[in-house]
């Protein structure tokens, strides 16, 4: 179709270009190790092309640029959406993890392939307008930032806290959300507000992990306090948090983890034990651990 000479029509193109997206996205929901060929990409771009150079009143930039978001708009609330609110507990953090992945090549395969036309030379012309992957990215943020992402954290937390009492969990699960934390709020930080690297990612999640680990090792430190083993229960604590804490949180977050857990392990034996000298035992153990 895209190669005759003749106008193509926004209405025949655009229904054109639909539809090989749409095959691109049922191959990727049902048969992931199948693709668009090379040829059928070539035809998808050159449709989009042809329909940008055509003369006036037939070129149709400004009208492509709006298909592009609505085809991204609907596959965020109809696909990633729709099979989110279906799963639950860690069937949830693995769905989350797949529909980011998915979303980002399907937002590359349109964005610096079908429609890089676009990109190139509609979005110049028009600097208020967000570029093809920026609009990607904010869309899918904006669909799963608020309740999705926070039922993430609460299933994460939930995880950890099993491990912490004894339970085999899904490690790699847990460090596959943490990337996908990272790596969405680094987009976050670049397209929303310059507030430095890494915002994002330790206010809406390193900062929720560390305040669940407060919770949970003031009530631990609380219900050993009068057990003659504090100090060894205490010493365990920590080296079981530094083993399994590149899991659930990034690097840079590991130290603020750790000091987490020693401060509450300390504080609260300080408070209770009226024997200084045991008080400095446990915070010589404890600091031992950390070096």
């Amino acid at each position: 179709m895209t190669d005759r000479e003749e106008i193509i029509e926004f209405e025949v193109g655009a229904k054109f270009i639909k539809n090989g997206i749409a095959k691109f996205i049922y191959l990727q929901e049902n048969f992931p190790e199948e693709k668009l060929s090379p040829h059928e990409v070539m035809k998808l771009y050159s449709c989009v092309y042809n329909m940008c150079i055509q003369n006036y009143p037939h070129s149709y930039d400004s009208e492509l640029y709006n298909l592009y978001k609505e085809i991204i708009e609907e596959y965020v609330k109809g696909t990633v959406l729709s099979s989110l609110r279906e799963k639950h507990d860690e069937f949830f953090l693995l769905e989350l993890i797949k529909r980011w992945k998915n979303h980002k090549i399907l937002v590359r395969l349109m964005s610096s392939q079908i429609f890089q036309y676009l990109n190139r030379y509609h979005i110049g012309r028009l600097p208020w307008e967000p570029s093809l992957d920026k609009f990607g990215f904010t869309c899918f943020y904006d669909a799963v930032s608020q309740d999705i992402n926070m039922k993430a954290r609460d299933i994460v937390i939930s995880l950890i806290e099993k491990e912490r009492e004894g339970a085999q969990i899904d490690k790699v699960l847990l460090k596959n959300v943490t990337d996908y934390f990272v790596e969405i709020g680094a987009g976050w930080d670049h397209y929303f507000l310059e507030a430095g690297p890494g915002f994002y990612y330790q206010k809406q999640y390193e900062e929720v992990i560390l305040n669940s680990t407060v919770s949970y090792y003031l009530g631990k430190a609380m219900s050993w306090i009068s057990e003659e083993d504090y100090i060894e229960k205490a010493k365990e604590c920590l080296k079981r948090e530094e083993e399994n804490v590149s899991h659930y949180l990034a690097f840079v977050s590991k130290d603020k983890l750790l000091a987490t857990v020693q401060q509450q392990l300390l504080s609260v034996y300080e408070k209770h034990q009226l024997d200084k000298d045991k008080v400095e035992e446990l915070s010589r153990n404890l600091s031992s651990l950390l070096v």
